[in-house]
């Protein structure tokens, strides 16, 4: 593929923007290098079935998936609560016990998808299990009946059953109980195209 031309100065340059285009229900990133990227996230039901949940406690939400292919982990995408601005949320990441990386917004929109982007992002490996998390004081959420595991993407799958995860405690803490209610978090992934 050829780079994209722009009319600078009064000569032709390569362009360094980047366009998106629509590709089998995922968005494909296409720029002056010729190749193109996947970007890929799990879609929930939205609006969240518990649009504002408040246990009184920082609260440790995640889910985990594993990919089929080797890819570069950019970030969480999170469904805030519905009705009260939260003064941080922060995104992490996860391989067993181990924090791959985290980022921490402040005071992130309310009732709506945010997504929260790592500084820098981190390598995957497939078939290894990593879990996608947010830590804060208040989260939406969607009862386990309501959620229809696995959800699935080209490249990512969640785990069936239960595959969400909670913890009570300061940010980091790992979550480690199973649920099977859906805590509206996923990873945001780049593979390529």
């Amino acid at each position: 593929m050829t780079a994209a031309k722009t009319r600078t100065g009064g000569a032709w340059v390569d362009s360094t923007k980047v366009a998106k285009v629509r590709v089998g229900g995922v968005w494909v990133d296409y720029g002056p290098s010729g190749g193109g990227t996947v970007t890929e996230r799990f879609s929930y039901p939205t609006p969240p079935g518990l649009p504002n949940n408040d246990e009184a406690q920082r609260l440790n939400l995640g889910v985990l998936w594993s990919a089929s292919a080797s890819g570069s982990w950019i970030g969480n995408q999170v469904y805030t609560p519905s009705s009260v601005m939260l003064p941080d949320m922060t995104a992490l990441a996860f391989t067993g016990s181990t924090e791959l990386a985290r980022k921490t917004a402040t005071s992130p929109s309310v009732g709506q998808l945010v997504d929260i982007l790592f500084d820098t992002p981190v390598a995957i490996t497939a078939s290894v299990t990593y879990q996608a998390a947010y830590s804060a004081v208040r989260y939406a959420a969607t009862a386990g009946g309501s959620m229809t595991w696995p959800y699935t993407t080209a490249h990512m799958a969640t785990g069936s059953g239960t595959p969400s995860r909670f913890a009570a405690g300061p940010v980091g803490t790992v979550p480690t109980n199973a649920s099977a209610a859906g805590y509206h978090v996923t990873p945001i992934v780049q593979f390529s195209a």
